[in-house]
């Protein structure tokens, strides 16, 4: 009881007591009131611009997945990026939201990509299209 900041102990004891979720939230919005509501595309245009290499590279496969074509601009810059693995994830994720043809003149840019493992990769798949 005199651990926490008597400020932290009603945000603390909200997570358990027997409150319904909408007051946890209610309190969590009260207590951290800079928080914003974003909408998924939001969350993932921040993801793409200021996360870190594996956090990039997860949301750019996550937007293929979901098929966000509202997003494919964002993915397409991810492409100018030096780090293999988010070249990669966009790559990957440029072939869930574009049509065969678009996606395979796109992949034929990186068939010398600096990165041999990634050019490699981009071979086997423009011959697995063509073949």
């Amino acid at each position: 009881d005199n651990i926490v900041q008597t400020e932290k102990k009603k945000l603390i004891l909200a997570v358990f007591e027997p409150i319904s979720r909408a007051e946890k939230i209610r309190l969590a919005r009260e207590y951290f009131s800079d928080l914003k509501s974003r909408s998924v595309i939001e969350w993932f245009e921040e993801f793409i611009e200021k996360g870190n290499n594996w956090l990039v590279a997860c949301t750019l496969y996550q937007i293929g997945v979901l098929k966000l074509s509202e997003l494919v601009p964002q993915v397409k810059r991810a492409l100018e990026r030096k780090e293999p693995v988010i070249v990669e994830s966009a790559l990957v994720s440029l072939e869930m939201l574009l049509d065969k043809s678009q996606y395979l003149d796109l992949l034929k840019k990186f068939e010398n990509y600096p990165a041999v493992s990634l050019a490699e990769w981009v071979r086997k798949k423009i011959a697995q299209m063509e073949g």
